[in-house]
């Protein structure tokens, strides 16, 4: 008897716990509810005759509010985020951003680029060098924040949705590498000297660039320390990597930072 008692006293506590994590993962079913219908009375008001439709709808236990992910079947870059909290208000509607500003659009532009840039980086070798990072993308003046924009960015407001952009003419204007080296030579001479490789490989590729940026640097040591002394360069412009006098405009760059 009592061991009957004991099951079904440990059946309710891991109802009740199962019970206790859904709530807390997915909220309660009232709010989910009201939040639903929130969100399609959102988009029958405010984008009326579009085949906007939500695809998922998902309750963030972070944030303790729901959000519904928004696409059109007819839009590549129409995709957007309602967030709704419990209460059944809706707490903002990401549109503007996403779509209207081309956030998707740059998005998409930066993906295209990586996946010509990526495979070169990859089959990169650079001498004397024991550890190497990388990072492609389309400069768009969208990403460039309170920063002064360099010379080659592109202007986002003039981008068209869904239009399908040749990839390579966009990184011939806007598509920047930046390149991180550790060695235990650290000079202008050799930082130079791998520039100009970075340049000969993605010209043998036939993938385009505007400017690099590159970092030479020490190694860490083993508690996570740096050895102070770098060459640093950025925004170098492609046009100025040729190997006549190549390592005093390195050296001239890096004396600007």
């Amino acid at each position: 008897m009592k061991r009957k008692v004991l099951k079904v006293f440990i059946c309710i506590l891991l109802s009740l716990v199962t019970l206790a994590l859904l709530w807390f993962f997915f909220g309660n079913p009232v709010s989910y509810l009201r939040a639903v219908k929130t969100a399609r009375t959102h988009l029958a008001q405010t984008y009326p005759g579009t085949d906007l439709r939500m695809e998922r709808f998902n309750f963030d236990f972070i944030y303790r509010d729901y959000v519904a992910y928004i696409t059109s079947p007819s839009s590549i870059d129409t995709r957007f985020y309602l967030h709704i909290n419990e209460q059944g208000t809706k707490l903002r509607d990401t549109y503007e951003s996403d779509v209207l500003q081309k956030g998707n659009t740059t998005i998409r532009l930066h993906q295209a680029y990586n996946a010509l840039a990526d495979p070169v980086f990859d089959n990169l070798s650079l001498p004397n060098v024991s550890r190497f990072r990388y990072l492609s993308r389309l400069e768009f003046d969208l990403y460039q924040g309170w920063q002064d924009s360099p010379s080659y960015v592109i202007n986002s407001s003039e981008l068209v949705l869904d239009k399908e952009y040749d990839i390579r003419e966009l990184g011939r204007q806007a598509g920047h590498l930046l390149v991180y080296a550790d060695s235990a030579t650290v000079n202008t001479e050799l930082a130079a000297s791998m520039m100009l490789t970075v340049k000969e490989c993605f010209d043998r590729a036939g993938v385009p660039f505007a400017a690099m940026s590159f970092t030479l640097q020490y190694p860490m040591y083993a508690d996570g320390q740096r050895p102070e002394g770098s060459v640093n360069v950025s925004h170098f412009l492609y046009e100025d990597i040729y190997e006549d006098g190549m390592a005093e405009r390195v050296a001239q760059a890096a004396n600007k930072r």
